[in-house]
């Protein structure tokens, strides 16, 4: 396994749900401030979020990241994700 995929997140599709508006597949992360943020099942070619692989069975942590370091870590192969909003 090479670093790059040590920092890359894949939800853990038991963890994966249903938003009750749209129906559409997310699963949820925490934030910063210990709230719960439902996020899109598939990482996003425009997301602002980057996710961190976590131990299994707990929940991800969303961090916010600026335009230029979303579009380095797309470049180094690492996704970025969107809040289901």
């Amino acid at each position: 396994m090479n670093s790059i995929d040590a920092t890359v997140f894949v939800p853990d599709p038991r963890k994966l749900t249903r938003c009750r508006g749209c129906r559409e597949r997310i699963f949820f992360a925490t934030t910063r401030d210990g709230r719960n943020i439902p996020i899109d099942e598939k990482h996003a070619s425009d997301g602002n979020l980057a996710i961190a692989p976590v131990p299994h069975g707990q929940t991800p942590h969303a961090e916010v990241v600026r335009p230029a370091q979303a579009d380095g870590m797309r470049a180094a192969g690492v996704p970025t994700w969107r809040a289901h909003f």
